[in-house]
């Protein structure tokens, strides 16, 4: 008989085969734990036969994707479920020579250096968070040919309140430090903010097409523009729609990620994700 009713005649459904009468829908029946399919999941997941029946159960450790520098370990519970448990080693980096990246309870931390506190990478002071160049004429060339101006060893000239020879502005722009707001430029390099809009210095905004003021990327990232797409330049995760920056590089969503982000539902599950959420 084709395709008999496999309860009917009292039969095990994995000895029907597939689509078999009587096993739409059905728990998944075994003889022993191989019978069973793997289930994929972000947490250890081991099949066992129970009365005929195949049964699964969540296994306790680390789950198989974690979020780097979020201060967090994402740990399966023997029961199911994850529970995120503070991990202070886990901290993230933000390339500043002039912050320490700390954890704490609350999340990743970038305290700034006090001023004048050697660079991180041991050359020059951090000045506002920022490192820079000096901050005493015993910095710069002991020959006399370079003052300290604006935190930068420039030539003697850009200190004698005149409009030298290639500078922008009186000792500024051009060898000179860079100009403030207001200041006549001839590029963006000539201007503290990066920005020379007709001749003048500006000051930075996120519609200047340039990356500055406290931008991690070209009008996006940090504290005050929207978060930057895939592939733009990044400090910290935050910077990016996608909430995940690697090597200062936003990077785009996947389901190994350790965040919830693209299509996902849940954290590298759902949505395009081959493991479903549970």
């Amino acid at each position: 008989m084709d395709n008999p009713d496999c309860k009917r005649a009292c039969r095990y459904c994995w000895e029907c085969g597939e689509d078999a009468k009587g096993c739409e829908d059905m728990e998944i029946e075994c003889r022993v734990p191989s019978d069973c399919p793997a289930k994929l999941g972000v947490c250890e997941i081991w099949p066992s036969c129970e009365v005929g029946k195949c049964a699964y159960r969540a296994l306790g450790g680390d789950a198989k994707t974690q979020k780097l520098g979020d201060c967090e370990r994402r740990y399966c519970l023997s029961g199911g479920g994850i529970e995120a448990i503070p991990d202070l080693g886990d901290i993230e980096d933000d390339g500043n020579d002039c912050t320490i990246d700390l954890c704490w309870e609350a999340g990743p931390t970038h305290e700034v250096r006090p001023d004048g506190s050697g660079c991180a990478g041991g050359r020059g002071y951090c000045i506002a968070g920022k490192c820079v160049e000096c901050m005493y004429q015993g910095d710069c060339a002991t020959t006399g040919t370079e003052v300290c101006s604006n935190h930068r060893c420039v030539p003697s000239s850009c200190a004698d309140n005149r409009l030298g020879s290639n500078e922008t502005d009186i000792d500024c722009g051009g060898p000179c430090a860079p100009c403030e707001s207001g200041q006549k430029c001839v590029e963006d390099a000539d201007c503290g903010s990066g920005a020379c809009t007709g001749g003048k210095c500006a000051a930075p905004t996120t519609r200047d097409g340039r990356a500055n003021g406290s931008e991690s990327g070209v009008d996006c990232g940090g504290p005050n523009a929207k978060p930057c797409g895939d592939g733009a330049r990044c400090a910290v995760h935050a910077d990016c729609s996608s909430d995940v920056c690697l090597n200062s590089t936003c990077q785009a969503p996947s389901c190994r990620d350790g965040t919830k982000n693209g299509k996902e539902t849940g954290v590298d599950c759902g949505g395009d994700c081959s493991i479903a959420c549970e």
